[in-house]
């Protein structure tokens, strides 16, 4: 979620920095929709299986 939204926290807890760099933004946002890509890609199977032996 930190990447969706542009947000770093690499200081002490809590606090959260604003990524500047447009560049980066735009990476990280690729790379956070990519994962979610996967994490639904993968989770998907594995839920059809359930729901296929539990019904």
């Amino acid at each position: 979620m930190f990447a969706i939204f542009s947000l770093h926290n690499f200081k002490e807890p809590g606090n959260l920095d604003d990524v500047t760099d447009a560049a980066c933004r735009k990476k990280d946002r690729k790379k956070a929709f990519v994962y979610f890509i996967t994490a639904v890609a993968l989770s998907l199977p594995y839920v059809f299986v359930i729901w296929f032996f539990t019904r």
